[in-house]
């Protein structure tokens, strides 16, 4: 099996490998995970080659590709030199991404990690968790994230925080709603929860936030204040450093256009928090579609909006969901559709960073929309990967693109000055220098910095 976005080989934590063991027969199945698997997307690598080749007749897909050629890549020369530092000709040289700068990122639910484990590494270079790290589960939950956070940095994949403070009432844990009639306590309940989940979990970011929009309760019961004072907070405590403090709300650029006010809105809460000293490090758009009037175009300008605080973006539950409230029950290979351009433009935007697959792995039957916790008889259809482990058109779409079309993968022979030149996705590579019978092999990174690369032999 290929594992073109981490190398490494798999080691499931101990709390999960008889299950997966036992379910190996099962992903050894005709499915591929690299990328290769195009069957019944045909139509849409057709329009993805013309956009490549500046051909395609959508206006959008020309302005993608050039950003993306912009802000994705970087034409380097390779330099390979002697022991001696003389330019060697002649020598081949190799490059193979091992991972993206950009993150595509999944969550998944810990207790079915062990039926994904051995194939999670072909779809993301960062995980999330459903449910995992709100606090409100914390008593049910939280045991089963540290071995899959060990289990992540064991395979170079980073992990996101979700999330420190959901402020509605629904959402808070069970002990916070007694201390609905005492903010004093109420406050002190909340610092402490931030203190301690900022300070146990080893993630690179964190949701500080949640839905602030239709969750303010408790914020205009303790003082609008209080929002900055929890990223204040969420910054003194956090055990990485460097992890990126987020607010995070839905139907911002997936909004129907009913509710687009929610971008004004959304910018107000972000300028409020601010103002009041509040270190917003990212935003989180969260990129559920549920109606299919929303175009590539319309998703970009919405992403414009955003410019002026000069913030990374990223699209945070990012799917195609089926919603009877709106009629909205795509064909696969219109959802295969829609998640091609709208990560089309989301990759082409240059504040943009990353895109969470809300869900990997399919439930065996549905919910068929937010609020209605019904199941149907109907298998799931919104994640990357079925339940039994095949591929459905929008799993292949999202490998496609990560592991195939956006991946720089060469050989090339230096010239009388012993270099190459090369046009790269940034990321990390795995560069192999042969001459003869003898080879050297280097771990670079290339990012929107990087012009020259020096090498020896």
């Amino acid at each position: 099996m290929n594992y073109p976005l981490k190398t490494l080989p798999i080691i499931v934590p101990a709390a999960f490998w008889l299950l997966s063991l036992s379910l190996h027969a099962q992903t050894n199945l005709a499915e591929t995970y690299d990328g290769t698997n195009i069957t019944g997307i045909e139509k849409i690598i057709a329009e993805i080659e013309l956009q490549k080749n500046g051909t395609s007749e959508q206006q959008w897909r020309i302005d993608a590709q050039q950003r993306i050629n912009k802000y994705r890549k970087s034409q380097i020369t390779v330099e390979v030199k002697d022991k001696n530092g003389i330019p060697l000709p002649n020598a081949k040289v190799e490059l193979k991404q091992l991972n993206h700068k950009f993150n595509f990122g999944g969550v998944i639910s810990t207790k079915k990690f062990a039926k994904q484990a051995e194939v999670l590494p072909n779809f993301i270079n960062q995980i999330g968790f459903n449910n995992g790290l709100k606090y409100k589960h914390k008593e049910r939950l939280a045991d089963t994230v540290e071995p899959i956070i060990d289990w992540a940095k064991q395979h170079d994949i980073s992990a996101r925080g979700h999330v420190l403070v959901y402020p509605g009432w629904q959402f808070m844990h069970k002990d916070a709603k007694k201390l609905k009639n005492n903010p004093e306590q109420l406050k002190n309940f909340i610092e402490a929860q931030l203190y301690d989940y900022a300070k146990r979990w080893d993630v690179v970011e964190w949701d500080v936030m949640n839905e602030p929009l239709d969750n303010l309760e408790i914020a205009n019961l303790l003082g609008r204040d209080i929002m900055a004072d929890w990223f204040k907070q969420a910054q003194k405590h956090v055990r990485n450093k460097d992890a990126r403090l987020f607010i995070n709300e839905n139907r911002i650029i997936s909004a129907p256009p009913a509710n687009i006010d929610r971008i004004v809105e959304y910018k107000k809460i972000i300028k409020e928090i601010i103002a009041d000293g509040g270190p917003i490090e990212a935003i989180g758009v969260q990129a559920r579609f549920r109606v299919d009037s929303i175009t590539p175009e319309m998703v970009y300008q919405r992403l414009e909006q955003f410019n002026e605080f000069n913030l990374p973006i990223v699209a945070t539950e990012f799917e195609i969901v089926n919603t009877p409230r709106y009629n909205f029950k795509p064909t696969h290979l219109r959802r295969a559709q829609m998640t091609e351009e709208y990560m089309q433009v989301l990759f082409s935007h240059p504040n943009v960073d990353g895109i969470v697959a809300w869900t990997v792995l399919n439930n065996l039957t549905s919910r068929s929309s937010a609020n209605d916790k019904s199941t149907t008889n109907e298998k799931e259809t919104r994640g990357l990967l079925n339940w039994d482990m095949s591929l459905p058109l929008n799993g292949k779409i999202w490998l496609y693109l990560i592991n195939n079309h956006w991946q720089t993968n060469e050989t090339k022979q230096t010239n009388s000055a012993g270099k190459i030149d090369v046009s790269a996705f940034h990321g990390k590579y795995q560069v192999t220098v042969s001459q003869g019978d003898s080879n050297i092999v280097h771990t670079i990174n290339i990012d929107k910095n990087t012009n020259e690369i020096a090498l020896s032999f």
